[in-house]
């Protein structure tokens, strides 16, 4: 049962996907950019998790790379959305921190989050163009501005699990830089 699950999600993650974000990610170390990533939910999970593994370790002990989550200060979270709105929880700290060498890894399991969605229109607003989008199988996302990684799944937890092994591979290759 685990070796069918693990083969399902692992191979969910093309090649072609790997290869990308990868190369947004040595972009970013080469540049001494940082990684932004914002998501909710399980999503918001995940980017805390893959941000601690670029500013920790991942597997082999290299320095510390920049990363930052939108919306995890909650005094910040809080206050932007009881003083603005929830959607402007992500966008109010994108402006603060967003820079030209910066990575966005954005993540929206159904792809219809309205404060994901506002942070893509921000960015392409700001003509920034070194940005991602995981989704999963339904999301109808296009912008020119941003590569769009669709999960083949439509079931939420296959969809953050193929997320979680996508930007776990992405680490393995930027230690691997080190």
């Amino acid at each position: 049962m685990y070796k069918a699950f693990y083969k399902s999600v692992s191979e969910g993650c093309s090649d072609k996907d790997i290869q990308k974000i990868s190369e947004l990610a040595k972009k970013v170390i080469n540049t001494d950019g940082k990684f932004l990533f914002a998501g909710n939910g399980g999503s918001m999970a995940i980017s805390c998790h893959i941000s601690a593994e670029l500013t920790g370790r991942f597997i082999k002990d290299r320095p510390p790379i920049k990363s930052y989550v939108l919306g995890s200060n909650l005094s910040s979270t809080t206050a932007i959305a009881n003083d603005y709105s929830f959607s402007d929880i992500f966008l109010r700290d994108l402006g603060c921190f967003l820079e030209k060498e910066d990575l966005v890894i954005l993540m929206s399991t159904s792809g219809k989050s309205k404060n994901i969605l506002d942070c893509i229109n921000y960015l392409k607003e700001k003509e920034h163009f070194n940005s991602i989008i995981l989704t999963g199988k339904t999301s109808n996302i296009f912008s020119p501005s941003l590569t769009h990684i669709q999960s083949p799944s439509t079931v939420t937890a296959r969809v953050q699990e193929h997320h979680l092994f996508l930007l776990h591979e992405m680490c393995n290759f930027i230690d691997n830089l080190f």
